[in-house]
């Protein structure tokens, strides 16, 4: 039986390929989620690395609303680089939250 199961993965597996079937692709950081739901874009990842750089101790749901008030406020880029607590306070949140 259990050369039986081998001698069929040996001929079913190589079908598959013969097939035609493209290969599986792997996923990338700007491929992500159902239907490329759920991506960070490029300028928000940017930002939330500056975040954790610049807030150490912020927890990561705080440096994710930075980033995103950041990114999508191009006034506030300038303060978010040479002042993220100011940033905070205006999103009424603290550096503690």
């Amino acid at each position: 039986m259990k050369r039986a199961l081998i001698i069929l993965s040996l001929l079913v597996v190589p079908s598959c390929a013969l097939a035609g079937q493209a290969p599986i692709a792997v996923s990338t950081s700007d491929r992500c989620g159902a239907g490329h739901r759920g991506c960070v874009p490029q300028l928000v990842r940017e930002f939330m690395h500056v975040g954790y750089t610049l807030l150490p101790e912020t927890s990561s749901a705080t440096v994710s609303q930075y980033a995103h008030a950041c990114a999508s406020r191009p006034d506030w880029r300038q303060l978010c680089l040479a002042d993220p607590a100011t940033v905070l306070s205006r999103l009424g949140l603290t550096s503690e939250d």
